[in-house]
């Protein structure tokens, strides 16, 4: 499947203005994206290297002991039943 650049954007514009809207798109795309990808990469550490600073989006020794304990050690339903009705009556007493 080709995709035609010239149906997305005006005629007049240059080739230079459609390779500068797509950068600055995947530029906000990226800052977007990094949190979450920084949040699963903190949610895979052991716990004993939570606080190391590094770039690697998946660590090197990754594991999922940490979704055991908060599935099966702590009441992690009760948690979010309990924010599901706080947020719901601050949704309904708000409006």
């Amino acid at each position: 499947m080709k995709i035609k650049l010239r149906e997305h954007f005006e005629k007049n514009d240059s080739p230079a203005k459609i390779v500068g809207i797509y950068l600055i798109l995947i530029f906000f795309a990226i800052i977007a994206v990094y949190p979450l990808l920084n949040v699963l990469s903190i949610a895979l550490r052991p716990g004993s290297s939570l606080y190391v600073q590094n770039l690697d989006i998946i660590p090197s020794n990754a594991t999922l002991e940490n979704f055991r304990i908060a599935l099966f050690e702590r009441p992690l339903f009760t948690w979010i039943k309990n924010s599901l009705i706080i947020s719901s009556l601050t949704a309904i007493l708000g409006v």
